[in-house]
């Protein structure tokens, strides 16, 4: 059966179809935004910070001062990158959710209160985020005494809860107290000379769930990552961490990571670059990010 149109019913029906053809051309577009959305990997620059101060004199490899912290976050801005976290990272490659064009991570290892007090008003004015590190018996001790010296202090259980709860701060496990190298005998996460493979075990995997305990009853808080004190770990740490449920670790080796969906396996063991003072935001990620 042929249906004759009038003109005017001609004219409706030819601008109902260009009117359809330009929603589905929208809806195409539209589904393939982000530029990541559909990409297998990508390649994650993060960067390493730890103390921070307003005074020139106690600047040095781990210590940047608060314009610098300031101009790398508006350097990174300007050529493109968007800051995630250990939570994006995990969505992106276990969930295949979408990454930023251009990911960056920003860490902060030993949680200082400089964090707290410099770094965050800066991460809130540029809506950017960091992960930060915390170690439990230092936190622990801070969050016991009223001593908020900002050159030395470290942050106290209120102050991780309301970064943890802002959005902008990430919190992860920088072990309880295997930080402190004091004896000479372990440093960091790594195995001691001599020690069994069963000892070492239960040595890392105390320490681990110690601060998974703290942060949960202090912070309400579930780490899932590790971040080896010095960098410092053993060919069986790995195991025992994934033994306890964590999903990433990172490192203090220099180099970018490649991110892939499905690679459960790329998040241990990130390299990350350690931001000094002295040098130009320029200077310093001339050979970390893509310009």
């Amino acid at each position: 059966m042929i249906i004759r149109l009038g003109k005017f019913e001609a004219t409706i029906f030819c601008a109902l179809i260009v009117l359809f053809s330009f929603i589905g051309a929208v809806k195409y577009e539209n589904s393939t935004t982000p530029a990541v959305m559909h990409t297998q990997s990508v390649s994650l620059p993060v960067i390493m910070y730890h103390h921070m101060t307003e005074t020139k004199s106690k600047t040095g490899k781990y210590t940047v001062l608060t314009h610098e912290f300031e101009s790398d976050l508006e350097f990174l801005k300007d050529k493109g990158y968007k800051t995630v976290t250990v939570s994006d990272l995990i969505d992106f490659v276990e969930h295949g959710k979408s990454l930023p064009e251009k990911p960056v991570m920003i860490t902060f290892d030993d949680g200082f209160e400089s964090f707290y007090t410099l770094a965050f008003p800066l991460l809130k004015r540029n809506n950017e985020k960091a992960v930060v590190s915390v170690i439990g018996s230092v936190t622990e001790k801070y969050s016991e005494i009223d001593d908020h010296n900002i050159n030395y202090s470290n942050l106290t259980f209120k102050e991780i809860t309301e970064l943890s709860e802002s959005g902008y701060a990430e919190i992860q496990n920088h072990s309880y107290n295997m930080h402190n190298n004091a004896s000479g005998k372990r440093k960091g996460m790594s195995k001691m000379k001599n020690e069994s493979e069963n000892d070492y075990a239960l040595a890392l995997k105390n320490d681990l769930e110690k601060m998974q305990k703290i942060l949960r009853d202090n912070c309400n808080i579930e780490p899932t990552a590790v971040v080896f004190p010095y960098g410092a770990y053993s060919k069986e740490s790995l195991n025992i961490v994934k033994s306890c449920g964590f999903k990433c670790t990172m490192l203090c080796e220099e180099r970018v990571n490649t991110i892939t969906r499905g690679n459960a396996e790329c998040l241990y063991g990130l390299g990350r670059y350690n931001r000094e003072s002295g040098i130009s935001s320029e200077e310093f990620f001339k050979d970390i990010l893509e310009f």
